[in-house]
């Protein structure tokens, strides 16, 4: 009972999608059976074909005019349907118009099936039933409504339908070939679409998506399988389901730090939070780390045909390159450069900063970078799982964050036990670029007050800061709030080494969450300039003591006593409790 059941629930599912209605004769004469026309009716037998079939199909009433067609499918590997059987145990589907597009289940490479087209004319009445139902039981037709295969309360008879039914129908033949999947990577959601690749670099995760099809019916797609870098040896391909079409691929640090040239990746499906991201089980071989990686993928079908094979990258002239972590702590270079070089300089001003031997952790000046540039495609997941790669984040922007990167990344990121320090500049109010509803987003990752981020919670000052001068004695200090941190001065220096009397920087008076405590305030008893005067707040730590903001740049913070190593050991190791 259950196959016949899902045999005629498949005729139901596969006859549903119709198109195309077209007007029927209408002139009425003495009753006689209609007869029926299949466009592509063939006295021979018809080539190999796909099983996805697109019928079109007429009927002619002598006396009469057609209101309607059933259509039914069986499956015929001998070649021995010939005419209606007697009695007829077909499953018919039921509409008025003239074309229907069938998927005929093909479980191999080859088969046959044979369709029936019957005619039905005007003793019976269209408006008795829906297109789409499941019509049994001739020469006693039933709307079958439950669609369980056999009569039962509820039902509908249709004596009329049986008296204006076409008693011979159109018969046809249809051998099937199975035409194998096709498989591509995603592409962007416009109208210039392109394939989204990987980032020339990354570290041990990566998220990759996909889309099969297949001219036999998308649902014939059994699954996927991919590999890495060589794709001629079976067991090298790791077996996927139909539903795995976005799979990242993931090496925890306990397993890349003492890992040679190559490791094995786990393999993740869907998306990263409490309930949805899931470990497939399985893994990957041959993720080749500090080295350039090519992904293999191919779709596979109901009767066993592969995909042409795809890769990424999607050309030779692109690369993959996947670095090993070897610090705790990964950089976000998330500033925009320039001919100057300033974001490399700045990368470079930090590693400096970072060798200092006050620091208890000495790898920290080996911290791992993310550049703008660089930020993965995929920041769920493929960026929150690389920020979990680390213990500590430092982010430092200029004043055009990525900050849907950072809300979704960096709130991940924290809510899971990572601890970040995020360094950046803001856009004047008057920037045409300045939306209220960014500083919302810096209110999901940060501690900035709720409310008064609706009211432009961080005011904008656009200022010049003074270094020491040795015959004026003038200069800006950033004055600690919270015991342990030391004071900050503006440098002399610039990130590339060259002496400045002035900083020039963009910053914000910034207003804190309730529970959260202000680390630093400027001080400005040494400057002339009105907007400046006052004690600013720009710094502030949440109360987990897990993100701390600073809202001047900190690579310009480094002068006179030089105190931006114990600042940081101060947050690292004393907050966050890094050693």
């Amino acid at each position: 009972m259950l196959k016949k059941f899902t045999y005629h629930f498949f005729l139901f599912v596969a006859l549903l999608s119709l198109s195309c209605q077209k007007d029927l004769p209408n002139q009425p004469k003495q009753n006689q059976s209609p007869t029926t026309r299949l466009w592509i009716t063939s006295d021979s037998l018809l080539n190999e074909t796909v099983s996805r079939q697109h019928l079109y199909f007429y009927g002619e009433d002598p006396d009469g005019y057609v209101v309607g067609f059933v259509i039914a499918f069986v499956k015929d590997s001998a070649s021995n349907f010939t005419k209606i059987p007697n009695p007829d145990t077909l499953s018919y589907v039921w509409t008025t118009r003239n074309d229907t597009v069938i998927a005929l289940p093909l479980l191999q490479k080859k088969d046959r099936f044979t369709i029936i087209v019957r005619a039905v004319d005007n003793r019976f009445s269209p408006h008795a039933i829906s297109n789409g139902a499941l019509i049994k039981g001739f020469p006693a037709p039933y709307w079958d409504r439950d669609s369980n295969g056999v009569r039962s309360a509820g039902d509908i008879e249709f004596p009329e339908m049986q008296q204006g039914i076409d008693p011979v129908g159109s018969i046809q033949l249809f051998p099937i070939k199975n035409t194998p999947p096709n498989v591509n990577f995603a592409v962007t959601p416009d109208e210039n679409a392109f394939t989204i690749e990987q980032p020339d670099t990354t570290y041990t995760v990566a998220t990759f998506a996909w889309s099969g099809n297949d001219d036999d019916g998308n649902s014939t797609i059994t699954g996927y399988r991919i590999a890495l870098n060589d794709s001629t040896a079976a067991a090298d391909w790791t077996e996927l389901r139909a539903s795995d079409t976005l799979i990242t691929l993931l090496v925890k640090r306990q397993e890349s730090d003492i890992a040679g040239a190559e490791v094995e990746a786990e393999l993740y499906s869907g998306y990263f939070n409490s309930d949805r991201m899931i470990n497939t089980g399985k893994k990957l071989k041959h993720l080749r780390l500090n080295a350039s990686n090519i992904l293999y993928l191919q779709a596979k079908d109901i009767a066993g045909e592969y995909s042409a094979r795809v890769r990424m990258p999607s050309t030779a002239s692109k690369k993959w390159f996947v670095k090993k972590p070897k610090s705790n702590m990964l950089v976000i270079a998330d500033f925009g450069d320039s001919p100057n070089g300033w974001r490399n300089n700045i990368i470079k001003y930090y590693r400096t900063i970072f060798a200092d031997p006050v620091f208890l952790n000495d790898s920290l000046a080996n911290f791992d970078v993310i550049e703008r540039s660089s930020l993965p495609t995929y920041i769920n997941p493929a960026f929150i799982k690389t920020l979990m790669l680390y213990r500590v984040v430092l982010w430092f922007t200029d004043i055009n964050p990525s900050l849907t990167v950072a809300q979704i990344g960096l709130r991940s990121f924290t809510d899971y036990g990572g601890k970040a320090i995020f360094v950046t500049q803001f856009k004047d109010k008057n920037n045409p670029n300045y939306l209220y509803s960014d500083l919302v987003k810096y209110r999901d990752f940060l501690p900035l007050h709720p409310e008064k981020v609706m009211t432009d919670s961080v005011q904008y000052i656009s200022n010049r800061l003074y270094v020491k001068d040795q015959k004026t004695g003038i200069n800006t200090k950033i004055i600690p709030l919270k015991s342990g941190y030391p004071p900050l001065y503006a440098d002399s220096l610039s990130t590339s080494g060259s002496s400045v009397a002035i900083q020039n920087v963009a910053f914000r008076k910034i207003f804190k969450n309730n529970d959260s405590e202000y680390l630093y305030k400027t001080d400005s008893s040494h400057t002339a300039t009105p907007e400046f005067q006052g004690e600013l707040e720009i710094a502030c730590i949440d109360n987990q003591k897990s993100v701390v903001l600073f809202a001047m740049p900190l690579h310009l913070l480094n002068g006179w006593e030089h105190n931006l190593p114990l600042f940081f050991k101060q947050v690292i190791e004393n907050e966050f409790g890094i050693k």
